[in-house]
């Protein structure tokens, strides 16, 4: 086997793989949240399917700024 096949069938099954646990972590927001707060004032998260990258308003006041997950309570659109 050619040097060059091996590396592309090696990208082509990682690529695979790393699908799979995008999927699943995608899946997996519509029932958990994980995010960040930092010191800028910025959020970063993932949470009911989507990436977040948001700004607080000047007048919120950040306490923690650890990771957290949580479990949102459902709204009620659902």
């Amino acid at each position: 086997m050619e040097l060059h096949t091996a590396i592309r069938k090696s990208v082509k099954g990682g690529g695979a793989a790393l699908v799979v646990v995008l999927v699943v972590v995608w899946i997996g927001s519509g029932w958990w949240s994980v995010g960040s707060p930092s010191a800028g004032r910025h959020l970063f998260g993932l949470g009911f399917g989507a990436l977040r990258w948001t700004t607080y308003a000047p007048t919120v006041q950040v306490v923690r700024y650890d990771w957290f997950v949580y479990r949102p309570t459902p709204g009620p659109f659902i």
